[in-house]
């Protein structure tokens, strides 16, 4: 079965996305970080966290098929044995400081996701995301300083954007 035009264009821009999201975890993980992963979809990006050094992973996501497939995942891949899977929307009822928060996801989930990644970071903790497309950049970036993010770096690869936030260490 042959791919139509728009099949072919979602894969190319889940894998543009993906490559984009694993080269910012490159350069975020630095070694035992304690990492939320939300909207884990397959777990891939779980798993490139622990393989990266990442010490804690907990993953997220709102449909319980893509957990039950990141828990198939996560099983094959013996590095992320220990990464807690579950069924949750965004982060509504997590209460925890991390020093990271991930998210490759699009930008209407990532706008009511901000807030919350800003109350579970610890001060200086990050906040990776990725999945924004050219005409809502301008959105997220907005929202992420309204917010209180200082913006570290953002990339672009086609289409899409990925950007790495932070929390201020000392809030104004």
């Amino acid at each position: 079965m042959e791919e139509n035009g728009t099949q072919k264009k979602q894969r190319l821009s889940t894998k543009v996305r993906k490559q984009m999201y694993l080269e910012a975890l490159e350069k975020t993980i630095v070694g035992n970080e304690y990492v939320i992963d939300v909207g884990t979809g397959s777990g891939v990006l779980s798993i490139a966290a622990k393989h990266l050094g990442a010490g804690k992973v907990d993953a997220y996501d709102i449909d319980e098929v893509a957990v039950n497939s990141a828990k198939k995942n996560l099983a094959l891949n013996p590095i992320a044995k220990d990464v807690k899977v579950g069924v949750n929307s965004l982060l509504d009822g997590i209460h925890t400081q991390a020093d990271l928060i991930v998210a490759n996801i699009l930008a209407e989930i990532i706008v009511p996701l901000i807030p919350q990644a800003y109350e579970n970071l610890k001060p200086g903790g990050k906040f990776l995301v990725s999945g924004i497309i050219d005409d809502k950049a301008p959105l997220i970036r907005q929202k992420l300083q309204e917010q209180g993010f200082i913006i570290d770096d953002e990339q672009q690869m086609k289409d899409w954007h990925g950007m790495i936030a932070h929390k201020p260490t000392e809030v104004k």
